[in-house]
């Protein structure tokens, strides 16, 4: 397993109890990451995709609920593969198909890497993002603010 979901690179920051998904790429892979990972109900209705900068965005969530979609889309994924089906045939309410696909969300969401946003003042603006990800170089990051409050 990768960190791959739609054609994005994703990682994960949890934030208390929010989780901010960060997805990396071009803005169609982004875009195509985050319609994966919404029509999977992993990202609520009214998570918003926000811009850090050209090839990075963020949408929050709850752990809950990416877990719980992330199993959603290792079940309708199961049920394409017919060597899964077969496996799970006989088994009852599907029992067997759940939990191989139980198995894969669950290696999905541990190859995730874990990235640090800070993001002060989450409810309100100017929202600043300071990026950086484990692997790379301690003095690289990236900003962004918007707006201003008086």
């Amino acid at each position: 397993m990768n960190n791959v979901i739609g054609s994005a690179r994703v990682s994960v920051q949890l934030n208390g109890t929010s989780l901010f998904v960060v997805f990396e790429g071009t803005e169609q892979e982004i875009v195509d990451g985050y319609n994966t990972l919404w029509q999977v109900n992993a990202i609520g209705a009214n998570a918003e995709l926000e811009w850090l900068h050209a090839g990075q965005a963020v949408a929050i969530t709850s752990v809950e609920r990416f877990k719980s979609g992330l199993f959603n889309r290792a079940f309708l994924r199961a049920l394409d593969n017919p060597e899964a089906c077969r496996a799970a045939k006989g088994s009852r309410g599907g029992g067997a198909l759940k939990d191989f696909a139980r198995a894969q969300a669950e290696k999905q969401w541990e190859a995730l890497p874990s990235v640090r946003i800070i993001r002060p003042d989450a409810v309100i603006a100017p929202y600043v993002y300071r990026m950086q990800l484990k692997s790379a170089t301690p003095e690289w990051q990236c900003e962004r603010v918007d707006g201003n409050v008086d």
